[in-house]
């Protein structure tokens, strides 16, 4: 009897399982039905509607200019409750005018006149304030016969050779733009600038943190950034029927010839109601003369804040003895063992120092815990702070005295050819440098190994013509002292100097993985990244091939304690001298 109470509920379960196989089948066959319907009769037919939607056109499509459209909605409710409206009107599916939040009538009429293509569209809520939808309804779309519906697009070679033919581009339809052909001895093509030749308008960030766009004049573009169209992009929504866009080349100088050499500070550091500082990087003797030939027997302490009263070798890049005060003593202490405030000497560089503020360091993309976003030097302190010498806030950056003027030589010339240098990073505490150090996950590394071919070979690179090194915790962070901890060294991109918008690069700053890596085909892939790395290595600087953002100063101060300054608990702490 078991067995056969148990054959029995199989039976009665198998045909449960037939009987709702039916009825899915059925009610597919209802909606595909109810599609069919709504796309040969223009009506829209759901529960707790049914909606018909007519014109007095005859579902023309093809209209002359300022024709009239009279569209009618007639909805039939199988709903006792009150529902709520709003029809739009749309113009080449931009959104023109449209009516407020309104109770459903039986009877609907609304008007449309033909100026390019157009659609009326209905939006039905449950609710007064038109808030929680319940089905949208749209009309054919009418398009005008005697309509614009293109837009001229223009290349302007801006400074380059060449001819691009001029074409026209169908609003709303993807397009890709032409391929530069335009040349500029010595210089990369980086993208293009879109100026809008009919309203008078630059296409620009609408933000300081080139978070969105729109079209602006030309004192706000410069202000917050022109947007920069990449080579051949696809463009959609460019213009606007019958405007002319005209697309102007960017170029970027290679900076291989042509480079001045340093000829002193933007500012001098002894000069101002408000002096440079300097920090010592060592215990410095005091000495009487400008040429450290006789002591005073008096000593300035590792890393006290000082103020330049003068220095010798202003106006070349040897070494330089450097003026100062201390304990009652004033006389010179030698420049080679010390670190100036760049933005005190150099203020034309934009600078960012995101460790002390909230870091961008991230690997293969991905947020590093205790990292990402935090400020590194601790919440009790902070180098943004308000700078006398400038007269506004900025970071305080230390770097070598010696290096610091290789930056101003990376400086002049980068604003001789319409650039400016962005520094995100230059001396870095030991502390700073652990944090990353420790929390950067080596085993999420693949250990790929990247084959480089030296393309930017000269007399500052040490790399030699090919190196070959894996994709391992210690390439990207160093695990021991680091060029940045004897302020050496520095994080940089390269920004336009009329807008301060950044030349397109491999990744974003700070990426600690095998994509930041400056293979050659990603040289070829960012010709900007060629020519930051020609602008600080004829400068005198040295790179890393692991990071494409990250230059150093090879030439060492042979004395004990040079090395050890950045692990003291002190060089989180620098400031400004009073």
């Amino acid at each position: 009897m078991k067995k056969n109470g148990e054959e029995k509920s199989k039976v009665v379960f198998a045909l449960e399982i037939i009987l709702i196989i039916l009825i899915i089948a059925c009610i597919a066959g209802k909606v595909l039905l109810d599609r069919n319907s709504i796309d040969s009769s223009n009506t829209y037919i759901q529960n707790p509607f049914n909606v018909t939607i007519t014109d007095d056109q005859n579902g023309n499509l093809n209209l002359d200019k300022n024709t009239v459209v009279h569209l009618n909605a007639k909805f039939n409710s199988k709903s006792n409750n009150q529902y709520y409206y709003i029809w739009s009107t749309y113009y080449n599916d931009i959104f023109n005018t449209g009516t407020t939040c309104s109770k459903l009538p039986t009877n609907l009429k609304h008007t449309l006149t033909i100026t390019g293509n157009r659609n009326g569209k209905i939006d039905i809520y449950s609710d007064s304030k038109c808030k929680n939808k319940v089905q949208t309804v749209k009309t054919k779309t009418y398009k005008c016969n005697n309509c614009v519906t293109y837009y001229n697009v223009e290349y302007n070679a801006n400074g380059g050779k060449g001819k691009m033919n001029s074409a026209k581009y169908p609003y709303m339809e993807s397009k890709s733009l032409a391929k530069n052909t335009f040349t500029r001895n010595n210089y990369y093509f980086l993208g293009w600038r879109v100026y809008n030749k009919t309203n008078n308008k630059w296409i620009c960030y609408t933000d300081k943190n080139h978070s969105s766009s729109a079209w602006q004049d030309e004192s706000a573009c410069k202000k917050n950034g022109y947007v920069v169209y990449n080579d051949k992009q696809t463009i959609k929504k460019t213009g606007l029927p019958g405007e002319t866009i005209v697309f102007y080349a960017k170029w970027q100088y290679n900076y291989k010839s042509g480079l001045k050499g340093f000829s002193g500070f933007e500012r001098d550091p002894s000069k101002g109601n408000v002096k440079a500082t300097i920090w010592p990087l060592i215990k410095s003797t005091i000495y009487k003369n400008s040429n450290g030939t006789s002591s005073t027997g008096k000593t300035v302490p590792q890393g006290k804040a000082l103020k330049v009263l003068d220095m010798t070798n202003k106006t070349n890049s040897k070494n330089s003895y450097v003026k100062v005060s201390y304990n009652g003593t004033t006389g010179w202490i030698n420049g080679e063992y010390v670190m100036i405030n760049l933005p005190d000497v150099i203020p034309s560089v934009v600078y960012n120092i995101t460790n002390a503020s909230s870091s961008i360091f991230k690997s293969k993309g991905k947020n590093m815990s205790n990292v990402t976003g935090k400020n590194l030097y601790g919440s009790n302190y902070t180098w943004y702070k308000y700078n006398p010498r400038l007269g506004y806030k900025e970071y305080i950056v230390p770097m070598r005295l010696a290096s610091a003027k290789k930056v101003q030589i990376a400086q002049t010339n980068a604003l001789k050819y319409g650039n400016k240098i962005k520094i995100y990073d230059a001396f870095r505490p030991w502390s700073v440098q652990k944090i990353v150090r420790d929390n950067l996950n080596g085993s999420k590394l693949s250990g790929k190994t990247y084959c480089v071919t030296n393309k930017f070979s000269n007399k500052y690179n040490s790399n030699g013509n090919t190196r070959c090194l894996s994709e391992t915790k210690g390439w990207f962070i160093a695990l021991n002292v680091s060029s940045h901890n004897v302020g050496r060294a520095l994080d940089v991109s390269m920004v336009s100097s009329d807008d301060n918008v950044e030349i397109s690069t491999q990744t974003a700053m700070h990426e600690l993985s095998g994509a930041a890596v400056i293979t050659e085909s990603m040289a070829n892939q960012y010709p900007g990244e060629i020519a930051l790395n020609s602008l600080f290595t004829n400068s005198g600087f040295g790179y890393l091939i692991s990071e494409w953002w990250h230059f150093q100063d090879n030439s060492r101060p042979n004395v004990s304690g040079v090395e050890n300054f950045g692990r003291d608990t002190k060089a989180n702490h620098l400031d400004l001298a009073k």
